[in-house]
């Protein structure tokens, strides 16, 4: 059994090589194209242009509302989604490198989530452009936006390192989660209200990406902090915290045969 907190401890110390590795490899994704890096923003609003103007003009109320509640929560949800998809092959993909030196393996997890991270700064453009031309008023309660964003961040650090390791060993569990992905997309509330599902509306809330989409849209688009979704976020980042700590502790060493 390895320490894992050393693990997390050498990582951390290595910040700046995983940001630069992170960002050598959206490079390399978008190697000898014009536009380069430009095609994440491109994609992103297209995407937000489409469904506002397909899923707008079946939304309730105000459509102000509607467009910044799609566009913050497909914002957040890209964020989350793009961390658990990268965790699947976060040490796969960095075989040659656990193989062939001797850097702590969070790391390459750390890695991935700075390209994560690069994304949702691009997407940020994006959405701050948004909400500039919809004359979106940020008020004080939407600081709290940014305390959901850093709980988002220590949850990919988890979830990285857990499904790295997972599936490091069961390549078909990374299968099954890409399948279930697809699925969440629909039912967790971004292209509607919860309000529109009405008497099924409930459901939603054993969904726990509506919980982490919460902490950071409702500060922003509904002027609320919303206490229950930070319990529920709260309790699973501590399990899911721990999980990660044991699966490192007990298979830190194992993952290079693995891979």
């Amino acid at each position: 059994m390895t320490n894992p907190f050393l693990d997390i401890y050498l990582a951390m110390k290595r910040l700046p090589l995983w940001g630069r590795l992170a960002y050598i490899d959206l490079q390399q994704t978008y190697k000898r194209s014009i536009i380069g890096l430009a095609w994440i923003v491109f994609a992103f609003s297209l995407f937000i242009a489409v469904k506002v103007l397909v899923f707008g003009s079946f939304a309730p109320g105000d459509p102000r509302l509607f467009s910044a509640w799609l566009t913050v929560g497909f914002w957040v949800y890209t964020y989350i989604s793009f961390n658990i998809l990268e965790g699947l092959s976060s040490f796969v993909s960095a075989r040659s490198w656990i193989l062939g030196t001797n850097l702590p393996l969070v790391g390459f997890a750390l890695q991935a989530m700075a390209r994560v991270l690069l994304r949702f700064v691009l997407h940020s453009f994006v959405v701050i452009a948004i909400l500039f031309y919809l004359k979106w008023t940020i008020a004080p309660v939407s600081a709290w936006a940014i305390l959901g964003f850093l709980c988002l961040m220590l949850n990919a650090l988890w979830v990285q390192i857990a499904l790295g390791i997972i599936c490091s060993r069961n390549r078909d569990i990374g299968y099954l989660i890409q399948s279930i992905m697809n699925i969440m997309f629909f039912i967790t509330p971004i292209l509607y209200f919860d309000k529109q599902l009405g008497d099924k509306a409930w459901l939603l809330q054993y969904n726990p990406f509506t919980h982490y989409l919460a902490i950071v849209r409702d500060p922003i688009v509904m002027y609320t902090v919303p206490v229950n979704s930070w319990v529920i976020v709260g309790i699973i980042t501590v399990v899911g915290s721990i999980s990660a700590l044991v699966l490192l502790a007990l298979y830190r060493r194992k993952v290079a045969y693995w891979v």
